[in-house]
């Protein structure tokens, strides 16, 4: 494990109701701390910092790419974001990484797959400078 989620903060941003209950789960089993937001509007009221954000790609508001807008400023840190979409057109990846994503999966993903990113993610951003 290159990483841990005990005791993070994960922003778990998801309009399907099973899916946002499944996606919690798997982190909460990790020891993470998940904030659920069924919107792009509903991230306005998430408590910053969070330590990760986990996005599904369309949004009843917007996209998930709206959703890192809507978290820090332009110009300073964010935090590490992983995409979640099932579109797999031309271009989609590299846009998601332009946007500030640092991990796009498709879905459906394993929770073991989700979990891994995660935990990378989390230690990359730990780690010294």
């Amino acid at each position: 494990m290159t990483g841990s989620l005990a005791g993070k903060t994960v922003l778990l941003v998801e309009d399907d109701e099973d899916g946002a209950y499944l996606l919690q789960l798997t982190f909460e089993r990790e020891g993470a701390n998940v904030i659920v937001a069924t919107s792009v509007r509903a991230v306005d009221r998430v408590p910053v910092p969070v330590d990760l954000v986990v996005s599904d790609m369309h949004l009843p508001d917007g996209k998930a790419t709206d959703v890192l807008d809507r978290l820090g400023v332009p110009g300073q840190d964010r935090p590490p974001a992983i995409a979640l979409t099932g579109d797999a057109g031309p271009g989609v990846r590299e846009r998601l990484h332009a946007a500030g994503f640092s991990v796009v999966l498709r879905k459906p993903v394993s929770p073991e797959v989700l979990l891994a990113r995660a935990r990378d993610l989390i230690a990359a951003a730990s780690a010294p400078s």
